[in-house]
């Protein structure tokens, strides 16, 4: 999968998108739908902000900080933030977002998204994920070291992607900092193009050290990733996390990514319609919705999330009359 443009923007599936470093988290060993924690009780991840509930937004871009910030404001809850950094840009560039960010909001920030995780060598990785630690440890909840890892657009299989990604999550949890990977959520077979992109196939080949290095395991869902579009129950939902919560056992679970996919994201075989502000809405709905059956089925171990994609476009920077910033904050406040 390829996007249309790469600055500061990331993963819309198109066919079927200092401090000094503290000792590491640790995690025990949950049940796939049971509670993930530490075997003193504590849950997987640091302190205990872990516990509460994520009511995620996405910044693919900060250009216009001061917009970002007005809507973050305007929330009536704690949001918590996913910043998706641009691999142009190094820890520098972001001391303005990161610092505004952290200050009103839980962060978590995508070290390499999916679409530029393809151009990256192992050794880059490494490099990228230690040197964003190091600046800003203590001031990001959680470290996104994989995002839809299971599509073709993030590589060419399996053992490529798998090694990039412990190599960003060896550098996070090397400074007692928590991780995150985001994997694809696809209903049918006919949603992606290689065998391995299945959740089942790709897990498969998820090694033990990368599985024990993962705080936080998420799904990403696009209803139109799938054509036609892809419309899952709660339950099948729920069956994915399942596995996914099996595949990384010491991994709280949730829903890492939704949004309602633009024209751009189409390709040459897949067309995708501009969608209103009523079909963005009812996305929304249609997804976050699902958030009362998943708590009550994974208990502790489920965090929320949700982190619409086009919080920047649809919120913070929409045109006057387009916003969807009223029905989002309803949703996420309701978590």
């Amino acid at each position: 999968m390829v996007l249309a443009t790469l600055l500061l923007v990331g993963c819309a599936p198109l066919s079927p998108h200092e401090g000094p470093p503290t000792a590491p988290p640790t995690t025990g060993t949950p049940s796939a739908s049971g509670t993930a924690g530490t075997d003193d009780g504590q849950s997987a991840g640091q302190g205990d902000t872990t516990g509460d509930v994520m009511r995620g937004i996405t910044f693919d871009g900060v250009d216009d900080l001061g917009a970002a910030e007005r809507a973050i404001d305007a929330l009536p809850f704690t949001a918590t933030v996913r910043l998706v950094t641009d691999p142009e840009r190094g820890p520098e560039d972001y001391r303005d977002a990161i610092t505004a960010l952290s200050s009103r909001a839980r962060l978590v920030v995508q070290l390499v998204d999916s679409t530029a995780l393809a151009g990256l060598r192992v050794e880059e990785t490494r490099w990228r994920a230690r040197a964003f630690v190091e600046r800003y440890a203590g001031q990001v909840e959680v470290w996104e070291v994989g995002n839809e890892v299971n599509g073709a657009w993030a590589g060419t299989g399996p053992q490529e992607i798998n090694a990039k990604v412990l190599a960003m999550a060896e550098q996070v949890r090397a400074a007692g900092e928590s991780t995150a990977i985001t994997v694809n959520l696809w209903s049918r077979p006919d949603c992606y193009e290689q065998e391995w992109e299945g959740e089942a196939a790709y897990l498969a080949t998820v090694p033990a050290s990368l599985a024990g290095a993962i705080d936080y395991a998420f799904l990403s869902a696009y209803e139109t990733a799938c054509d036609p579009v892809q419309r899952p129950s709660a339950a099948e939902v729920g069956d994915a996390l399942e596995a996914l919560g099996a595949a990384f056992p010491n991994a709280r679970l949730g829903i890492g990514e939704i949004g309602a996919q633009r024209g751009e994201d189409s390709d040459s075989g897949h067309s995708i319609s501009e969608p209103t502000r009523d079909e963005k809405i009812a996305v929304a709905r249609r997804w976050i919705g699902m958030n009362g059956q998943l708590a009550q089925r994974f208990g502790d171990r489920y965090v929320g999330g949700w982190f619409w994609w086009y919080f920047r476009q649809d919120v913070a920077e929409a045109p006057a009359g387009e916003s969807i910033g009223g029905e989002l904050a309803d949703l996420l406040g309701a978590l």
